[in-house]
């Protein structure tokens, strides 16, 4: 595998990419991206030469995309959704965590939540140290 190229490539282009091929507008796409047409027409320029490929073809009624980038699709929603798992937080489950947590509220609040935590609290304290939990 050579990293070189891969080093060279910009993620974002993978996601205007992305977007492109869903409107198939750089107008419309760049709505969605926050992008002025201007950036977008640049990314596509870049995606272009990236890729070695024109991808879209101007039309009356927008761009069409080219055989290569309807090949490209599926494979860069697959590795968009993938790189979108990896960098995702894990998801917290409070049943399994060993966290702890201190919270700070004035005495006055106290009887609104301590009431749903008392007992949890209370059986916790009692079995410290001890394999009690239920």
């Amino acid at each position: 595998m050579s990293f070189d190229k891969l080093a060279r490539l910009d993620l974002n282009l993978l996601v205007c990419l992305h977007i492109l091929l869903e409107e198939c507008s750089v107008t419309h796409a760049a709505d969605r991206l926050h992008l002025s047409q201007s950036a977008v027409s640049k990314s596509l320029n870049r995606l272009r030469e990236q890729f070695d490929d024109p991808l879209f073809i101007r039309t009356a009624y927008g761009i069409q995309p080219t055989e290569y980038a309807l090949d490209l699709a599926p494979q860069l929603e697959t590795l968009l959704f993938n790189i979108e798992q990896l960098t995702a937080p894990k998801k917290f489950v409070p049943t399994t965590s060993q966290r702890h947590f201190k919270m700070a509220v004035v005495e006055n609040v106290y009887p609104l939540f301590l009431p749903q935590f008392l007992t949890a609290i209370s059986w916790r304290n009692f079995c410290r140290g001890s394999s009690c939990y239920p």
